[in-house]
């Protein structure tokens, strides 16, 4: 039903308060909210019983006569006035009603910046279904031809729901083309159809819209069944409440020091230009393009341009093009996307994905803030995030995570006596097999993936034998069966049941045998990622209220932005709270301070001092 007043529209909203769930969705001129896109309606369902009532109601649509150059601006009079969207705070804010949706972190973001809060009792469908299986697709359209179309389950509501679930999408596109190409001679690309659905009728969206949210609430139903069934009802419940912190990190963003960021993406360009074109002095081809593969191995008569083959080659050209490529991915990955997003206070918004990997680890994207190189990096992309006046950057990073989570499995004694001591793993590990430090470092990250001999071998960073690494890696797996024992253990039981379980309960699914292979390997990295999950929830609830900002995580670093003067009382309890697990071994989070995010400027952080101070506060000294 499409809403036209705002009496309807009071009634409809009277009508949700008096639900134990309501169901919604947005539609919106665009993907960026931090720089312009704003909704253009909002589709709600609320059940009775068995019967779904949908309804439409349009915000932002455009005026039929309105210029293309104003098509945003000038709006129908059939939308409602934008400060109706605040009485959806009645059916937001009770914690005892949940509030469904799919992608709802996207969406909260649309609705905050018209003052409706962030959903107390969020649950998410996308999430929902990525924890029955994290292989599928998590678009809507996808899910819902899956899983609810054709399922006898819901055929009570056969007749509400379309054959084929991306029809309606298929037949809205094409009316965006129509009506463009009709007002103004214009056609988007198909990619883009979405930002213009406002030059659409009303009329024509609500039944797209409606059934979007329809789909939403029937997956919910089947998410939900499923997930019981397993056990995992409240590992969803958990998630949905990760939703709350990943959003807050997206609204606050990265600070950026504009005028570095612009004087190191030009030092990046002129660096790239000038490699550029050492690359055709050297190859004498006046077009040669060091950034091609093709180009690259047909001049260096090589099957690949990857940079372990490279590395290994001793050409000039192979120097030029592997510096050339750095040079490239400062420029078009960090500077520039950076400067292109910032918004009106210099900051850069990320987007972080909850269902994004099947580790479980958050993804980045539009820009990728989690692509930053380590600290050490040549490029100075770090120091081109700041912390504010007032402000330090703190930033805790978990101590060889993946390896302590491996101890903790393996139960192994060299392991245990290593992290239960505070000992040196790599110096250890050198030791008892009599290897360069340099090697047993690269052993020790490398056998949690399977590492070989070829593949240590092949490490341009090291120099030896194959018959060498063939040789260090048998003596450390004969110091430390227990890796190869339990590799074999997570490889059976993967097989065996189809998936394999982390310590909070959350699967890895395998939908093929040979994916099996890396169980060990997916068993550590989706249970660094569970502790990641469950230490950002953690911080987010100690953190509310507070002028403490988490703002950002990257692999095992989170980053926070602290009041100077608050330094001393939240950094042990930032530190506390993130090292709280019951493993075999600790987990351990180093901590740095500093006005930027680089190495120069962070210094590290020694508890013992910072605890102190708090001592002395608390005794009134």
């Amino acid at each position: 039903m499409l809403v036209t007043n705002c009496n309807e529209f009071e009634e409809i909203i009277k009508e949700a308060e008096q639900a134990e769930e309501v169901c919604y969705d947005l539609e919106t001129n665009g993907l960026r909210w931090d720089l312009g896109c704003r909704l253009v309606g909002v589709a709600l369902l609320v059940p009775h019983n068995d019967k779904l009532s949908t309804y439409y109601v349009p915000f932002r649509h455009t005026d039929p006569e309105a210029p293309f150059e104003r098509w945003k601006l000038e709006h129908s009079e059939e939308n409602l006035p934008l400060e109706e969207l605040r009485k959806l705070n009645r059916v937001f804010a009770d914690s005892d009603r949940a509030t469904i949706g799919h992608n709802i972190g996207f969406d909260t973001h649309f609705t905050r910046i018209e003052g409706v809060k962030t959903p107390e009792t969020p649950i998410d469908t996308q999430i929902g279904a990525h924890l029955y299986n994290e292989n599928d697709s998590m678009k809507l359209e996808n899910l819902a031809q899956k899983y609810i179309i054709g399922n006898s389950e819901f055929k009570k509501f056969a007749n509400l729901l379309p054959q084929k679930a991306d029809g309606p999408e298929e037949k809205m596109c094409k009316l965006v083309y129509e009506r463009m190409k009709e007002r103004w001679g214009e056609r988007p690309k198909k990619s883009e159809w979405k930002r213009y659905m406002a030059v659409l009728d009303p009329a024509e969206v609500a039944p797209y819209a409606e059934n979007d949210v329809l789909l939403t609430y029937l997956l919910r139903s089947f998410v939900e069944e499923e997930l019981e069934k397993r056990g995992q009802l409240e590992l969803w419940y958990e998630y949905c409440e990760y939703l709350k912190p990943c959003v807050a990190m997206e609204e606050y963003g990265l600070l950026i020091d504009v005028e570095q960021a612009e004087k190191n993406l030009k030092v990046a360009r002129k660096k790239a230009k000038e490699l550029k074109e050492r690359s055709r002095e050297i190859t004498g081809i006046d077009d040669f393009n060091p950034n091609s593969p093709k180009q690259v191995c047909e001049y260096l008569d090589l099957d690949s341009s990857r940079k372990a083959v490279l590395g290994r080659l001793g050409h000039e050209l192979a120097g030029v093009v592997l510096e050339y490529r750095q040079w490239a991915r400062a420029r078009d990955t960090y500077f520039l996307p950076y400067l292109e997003h910032l918004d009106h206070n210099s900051r850069v918004h990320t987007s972080l994905n909850i269902t994004g990997t099947i580790s479980g680890r958050l993804s980045s994207s539009s820009p990728n803030l989690q692509a930053l190189p380590k600290k050490e990096d040549n490029y100075r992309v770090r120091d081109v995030v700041v912390a504010p006046p007032g402000f330090k950057l703190v930033s805790a990073d978990y101590s060889q995570a993946e390896l302590r989570l491996l101890a903790h499995y393996t139960k192994a004694d060299v392991l245990m006596d290593v992290y239960q001591n505070s000992k040196d793993l790599h110096d250890e590990t050198a030791a008892r097999i009599g290897v360069p430090r340099e090697i047993a470092k690269r052993i020790n990250y490398g056998i949690i993936y399977g590492l070989t001999a070829h593949g240590l071998q092949k490490n341009e960073d090291l120099t030896i034998s194959k018959k060498q690494a063939k040789q260090y890696l048998e003596q450390y797996h004969q110091r430390i069966p227990e890796i190869r024992a339990i590799r074999r253990q997570a490889e059976k039981l993967a097989k065996r049941r189809g998936y394999i379980e982390f310590w909070t309960g959350r699967r890895r699914h395998y939908e093929q045998r040979w994916q099996t292979d890396k169980a060990l390997s997916n068993l550590i990295q989706g249970g660094v990622a569970e502790i990641l999950r469950v230490a950002i929830t953690r911080l987010h609830h100690l953190l509310r209220q507070t002028n403490v900002r988490m703002i950002l995580q990257v692999h095992d670093e989170l980053l926070f932005e602290v009041p100077e003067e608050e330094l001393d009382y939240w950094l042990p309890r930032i530190k506390e709270t993130m090292e709280d697990f019951k493993f075999n071994v600790p987990i351990v989070a180093d901590l740095s301070v500093g006005d930027s995010w680089a190495s120069e400027s962070l210094e590290g952080w020694e508890p013992n001092e910072v605890e102190t101070s708090v001592e002395k506060a608390n005794s009134g000294v």
